[in-house]
């Protein structure tokens, strides 16, 4: 893929003769066009399109969480890629054709802060749960300080699998209020 600044007729979209132009985040861009393929895909290809499908379709509703909690783990990569790529590896489960999401190794933000211990979900009513954890705020350390400290906050999501909707509450708890409630939507 080639950048440029000015063209010779400046910047473009889409598909003139044998190139494509698009701009990507501010920046001009030029590709030659993409062949199409006679050949069926082989099965590992198969199997690589439904994970891409899979974790796509289960991130892009979480798109601007993922941006904030993965802001400080990007690598030439936008935050959002950053955590598709890690989710890619750990968020999906089972062998092909049976793919499904690993919602336990979904990793929703990474960074230098203590993850929490203790975590846990109740629910006595339909439309409310109730979380908890450990308040594992390290003591502050004379030369260095800590990376996590009681000011820290949390950030709530829980996710419906039979619906595939996302609920979430960002800045909900300190980490030293050890619980939050989240009232869920109706549905």
């Amino acid at each position: 893929m080639g950048k440029f600044s000015k063209g010779i007729l400046g910047a473009f979209s889409g598909l003139v003769g044998t190139v494509v132009g698009a701009t990507w985040r501010g920046i001009d861009t030029m590709r030659s066009r993409p062949k199409k393929s006679n050949k069926p895909p082989t099965a590992a290809q198969m199997e690589t399109r439904l994970r891409l499908e899979l974790m796509q379709e289960f991130s892009m509703e979480i798109k601007d969480l993922l941006d904030v909690g993965f802001q400080s783990h990007t690598t030439g990569m936008t935050p959002y890629n950053a955590a598709f790529s890690e989710n890619l590896e750990t968020g999906i489960t089972g062998a092909y054709p049976a793919l499904t999401i690993n919602y336990a190794g979904i990793v929703l933000s990474k960074g230098s802060l203590r993850p929490l211990n203790g975590f846990g979900a109740a629910s006595t009513d339909p439309a409310e749960v109730t979380f908890s954890w450990d308040n594992n705020t390290p003591p502050p350390h004379p030369v260095h300080g800590a990376s996590s400290s009681g000011t820290d906050v949390i950030t709530i999501c829980v996710y419906c699998p039979a619906l595939k909707e996302f609920s979430y509450v960002g800045a909900a708890a300190a980490r030293t209020a050890a619980s939050d409630g989240m009232r869920l939507p109706a549905g």
